[in-house]
């Protein structure tokens, strides 16, 4: 019989959920993959945190299966989705409703089960706030580029000046129609300024780079790679040259120690940092994703972050028991 359950909260088709839920199969410990949009037409939810028995007490449902605190062994909050909500509601503001509800419902019994979760939802939530991360980056100690998160064309054109008109801009979330990259601010940008008043935006100072780095950390596990893109277009963004070489990369102690209690202090269990190192020898941090991608990592590096996180996950009881009540819902 398995040792237990590790609910992953993603689509059944995440390849990143697939695998680690192979790993955790491997370890006797048994997955099960939860698609957040099931609930509250196909998946149910008991809570009772009255009962001192099995605090907090939960059951979710799905499938037939069924996962209480009795089973729980761990919770990854991989890839959450927006809640279905039944066709018979029609009005919108009743949707909107039924849809608010049931995200503070499943939200709330996940984020009420703490350090057994990599992430906490209300943890993930903030780290990927880039104002957040930034000023904890700074923090931590370590470098960033001169940065203006802003819809003031002026504070633009200061940054420029104080960078000899070497600035990069990016956009704050992702969208689902193209990939948002990082880009160069030309001359060409420059009469669009004044369309920030529709939408902020993310002004940095160019780094050139010598060499990317990605550094994923999982509890007190650090597995770092150094990327190196072919292609002149991805200098600046890695992302666009699928090309890229990925190799492992050693990453100083002290570095290593340091990133491991910046995601500490965040809240988070698990992190996936982007840095660059400048030809001087600088490392600058640019951002931190709570939900990264990390099988890349795993192929093309030959290392076994899947594995790792299996492990972080079957961790989450024992981390749980050794906290009382109050710091598990105060997540310290």
């Amino acid at each position: 019989m398995p040792a237990g359950v590790v609910l992953i909260i993603s689509s059944p088709e995440d390849v990143h959920s697939l695998s680690v839920a192979h790993s955790l199969t491997k370890m006797g410990v048994d997955p099960l993959i939860v698609d957040s949009a099931s609930f509250p037409l196909v998946s149910q939810i008991v809570f009772s945190p009255h009962r001192r028995d099995c605090w907090p007490a939960f059951s979710l449902s799905v499938s037939g299966r069924r996962v209480t605190n009795d089973n729980l062994v761990g919770v990854w909050w991989r890839r959450p989705a927006a809640h279905l909500i039944d066709e018979g509601v029609t009005e919108p503001k009743y949707r909107e409703f039924c849809s608010s509800e049931s995200k503070m419902l499943f939200r709330g019994l996940i984020n009420s089960l703490g350090v057994a979760v990599v992430n906490p939802p209300h943890a993930d939530a903030m780290a990927n706030q880039k104002p957040v991360q930034l000023s904890m980056a700074v923090l931590a100690g370590f470098s960033i580029p001169k940065t203006a998160m802003t819809n003031s064309p002026q504070a633009v054109a200061e940054l420029l000046s104080e960078c000899d008109g070497k600035v990069v801009f990016k956009a704050f979330t992702g969208t689902s129609w193209q990939i948002t990259e990082t880009r160069a601010l030309t001359e060409q940008h420059f009469s669009c300024l004044d369309d920030l008043k529709y939408a902020p935006a993310i002004f940095q100072e160019k780094i050139a780079p010598a060499v990317d780095l990605r550094v994923t950390v999982i509890d007190d596990e650090v597995f770092c790679v150094a990327i190196r893109p072919s292609q002149i277009g991805a200098q600046l963004d890695w992302r666009l040259d699928l090309s890229s070489k990925i190799e492992p990369y050693a990453l100083e102690v002290g570095d290593a120690e340091r990133v491991v209690r910046f995601v500490r202090s965040m809240g988070l269990r698990y992190g996936a940092i982007d840095f660059r190192i400048t030809p001087e020898g600088r490392l600058y941090f640019l951002e931190i994703n709570p939900g990264g991608q990390f099988l890349f990592v795993d192929i093309q590096a030959g290392l076994q972050v899947a594995e790792a996180m299996a492990r972080a996950l079957c961790r989450g009881r024992e981390l749980q028991s050794s906290a009382d009540g109050a710091a598990v819902i105060a997540f310290q």
